[in-house]
């Protein structure tokens, strides 16, 4: 195309024309393959201010800002056409490239400000749907009162395990796309707490799904000072996968290892402690469920009285 050889700002302005005259044309992702087509070899910094262009002569900028202003919820027809916009536009036409997914998804989520906005924004990308008399909505509690079973976690739950991985790789770009371990983990947290804190099954599954996660997860949780509830979720974890019927010791030695070379001595030291006191707690707590432990208890004053 002769437009490669142009300025970056012609390019979007000749874009901008092409679009505004074929307007008509009303499917997001015949306009997202000729988008991708048209910013195919561009770096980075040119790839970013198309799309600040595009999504301001699609009227997409101006959706998203009501969508974000309201409630969770309050614009649900708004929300499932922004969701439609930025799939076809954009999403849906990424390549193969973990890391070249990674920065048009921080592309997309640097468009709002603050972790809350943005963890918002990514539910709203990726995060599950219900049908209310035929009509496609956001779901935004289902992940904070549903307990899924495998098959249900990778279709509901894999989307935003794999796209928040593709997030993770961008650490490659060493750039203002890139996003960091820690900012990661913000964005989980924000994801699994907001509007309402997710089930802790789902939660470990939303790891387990995506392996690379855990370490972030739990390094960070330590970091701060959470070990008890990294060990916690280690626990879930662990009674996730034996659900699902895989080898326990087999999936989460990686990444237990190398969530330990990251730690100190007294860090490891402490969070070993907590998985077996949790471990402990959990299993007298098992064991107190059973018949016969209430049987030896309720004999305890006989044995008491007859010793005397």
């Amino acid at each position: 195309m002769c437009t490669v050889f142009w300025p970056a700002r012609r390019r979007r302005s000749f874009m901008r024309h092409f679009y505004l005259k074929n307007k008509s044309v009303d499917d997001h992702a015949i306009w997202g393959q000729c988008f991708s087509g048209f910013y195919e070899n561009w770096d980075r910094q040119a790839c970013s201010e198309f799309f600040d262009s595009v999504i301001r002569f699609t009227d997409s900028a101006r959706l998203l800002t009501v969508v974000m202003s309201g409630k969770v919820g309050k614009h649900y027809k708004l929300e499932m056409e922004v969701r439609q916009r930025f799939h076809g536009l954009f999403i849906d036409q990424l390549a193969e490239s973990e890391s070249e997914q990674g920065f048009w998804l921080s592309v997309l989520l640097r468009t709002q400000k603050s972790v809350a906005e943005q963890g918002r924004l990514f539910m709203l990308l990726f995060g599950p749907v219900k049908y209310i008399h035929g009509e496609e909505r956001i779901d935004w509690y289902m992940l904070s009162e549903t307990i899924f079973t495998r098959n249900q976690c990778i279709r509901i739950i894999q989307p935003l395990s794999s796209n928040l991985c593709c997030l993770a790789k961008t650490t490659e770009l060493k750039s203002k796309f890139s996003w960091s371990d820690s900012e990661i983990f913000t964005l989980i947290e924000e994801i699994t707490s907001a509007p309402q804190v997710w089930v802790f099954h789902n939660f470990a599954s939303l790891l387990l799904l995506q392996p690379e996660l855990i370490r972030i997860a739990l390094y960070y949780r330590i970091l701060y000072g959470h070990c008890k509830e990294a060990a916690h979720m280690l626990h879930a974890m662990k009674t996730v996968y034996y659900g699902w019927g895989y080898g326990i010791v087999e999936s989460l030695l990686t990444p237990l290892l190398e969530t330990f070379k990251l730690l100190t001595v007294m860090q490891r030291r402490h969070f070993l402690a907590e998985i077996v006191l949790t471990q402990s707690h959990l299993l007298d707590g098992y064991l107190r469920r059973f018949p016969c432990y209430c049987f030896l208890i309720s004999l305890l004053p006989d044995i008491a009285l007859t010793s005397l």
